[in-house]
């Protein structure tokens, strides 16, 4: 019987680029504000080198790329203010309607539903914030708050615990393949995988059930859901 299912946040339940991008746009009011710099010049510039580059060292990149307007400042100390500026920021992030219909659905099909995200706790807090998901799930966990990041399975048995579930009656729906489905199925969950953001080139583990998109996961979701009743009914 499926009791609960455990959703992974980022490129699961919206496409982390929507964050990066929101992040990038709060560096680039930060340096029009603070140096004078085009806001629309920085934002273009980010935007750009993230889609070709990805983000590593991308702000050493725009210091490099306007250091006649930052040279006043040190390269490092620059680095350190704008990484705090995309930290902190207040994310413009949103789901669609739809989504949290049907999260809704299945709490009403008295199906627990628990989020599992991994990274800095304040940027996922701030995720989840403006995502307005609090009131969707009835347990959320930051991976790194509780010193068990991902692929750590501690994670997933705590939530488990909060959600008063075990795990071979629990989903979980990720789109990592190492992070999110491998420690589930060591703790012999049946997984879903999301085949959005970074991770689509990566094998999944084998026997997986694969979804394009968030909206063909849920269709999935409610399949087992439907077939688990028509089989008990079945056996009554």
């Amino acid at each position: 019987m499926l009791q609960a299912i455990i959703f992974d946040l980022d490129d699961t339940l919206y496409l982390e680029k929507d964050y990066v991008l929101s992040g990038f746009q709060a560096v680039a009011k930060h340096l029009a504000k603070h140096y004078k710099l085009d806001q629309k010049t920085c934002y273009q510039f980010l935007a750009a080198h993230f889609a070709k580059q990805g983000r590593d060292k991308i702000f050493n990149h725009l210091y490099q790329a306007f250091s006649q307007q930052l040279s006043h400042k040190s390269e490092a100390n620059c680095i350190q203010e704008l990484v705090t500026v995309y930290r902190q920021h207040q994310p413009k992030i949103i789901l669609e309607t739809w989504v949290y219909k049907a999260l809704e659905e299945l709490k009403s099909k008295g199906i627990k539903l628990g989020l599992l995200t991994d990274g800095l706790p304040l940027m996922q807090q701030n995720k989840v914030t403006a995502l307005m998901l609090e009131k969707h799930f009835d347990q959320i966990v930051y991976s790194w708050e509780i010193n068990q990041p991902k692929p750590s399975t501690l994670g997933i048995n705590y939530l488990l615990q909060k959600l008063g579930s075990k795990a071979q009656n629990t989903l979980m729906l990720g789109d990592n393949p190492i992070h999110d489905l491998e420690p589930a199925l060591a703790l012999s969950m049946p997984c879903i995988r999301l085949l959005t953001g970074r991770f689509t080139q990566q094998k999944s583990p084998a026997a997986i059930t694969q979804a394009s998109t968030l909206k063909e996961a849920f269709a999935k979701i409610n399949k087992l859901i439907v077939n688990y009743e028509i089989t008990h009914a079945q056996h009554q």
